[in-house]
C-alpha cells in the first residue's frame, strides 16, 4: 500500500467564498518510488470545497502511475460562503 503526505502551502486567496491557502502539495510513494502533485483550490459540484490535482508518479522499478487526489474540507457544504 503506498504512502502520503499532505501540507497545505502558499498565499491566502477566495475560493468558493471561503479564504483557504492557495495550493495543496500531497507527496505520493509508490513502490519505492515518490512524486508530489500540486492540488489547487475547488468548488465540488456537491457544494463541498477544497483542493484538486492530478499528476504522474514514478515508481523505482521504472514503471508510472497516474494519481487523482481530492482533497475535501469536512462539513464545508454545510458553511455559508462569505
Amino acid at each position: 500500500m503506498g504512502q502520503y503526505m499532505f501540507s497545505v502551502s502558499g498565499t491566502e486567496t477566495q475560493a468558493g467564498g471561503l479564504t483557504m491557502a492557495e495550493l495543496a502539495r500531497v507527496t505520493i510513494e509508490v513502490a519505492g518510488g515518490s512524486g508530489t502533485i500540486i492540488a489547487e483550490p475547488k468548488q465540488f459540484k456537491t457544494g463541498s470545497r477544497g483542493f484538486y490535482g492530478q499528476g504522474k508518479v514514478q515508481a523505482s522499478d521504472g514503471r508510472r502511475f497516474q494519481v487523482s487526489v481530492n482533497i475535501v474540507e469536512i462539513g464545508s457544504k454545510n458553511k455559508p460562503t462569505a
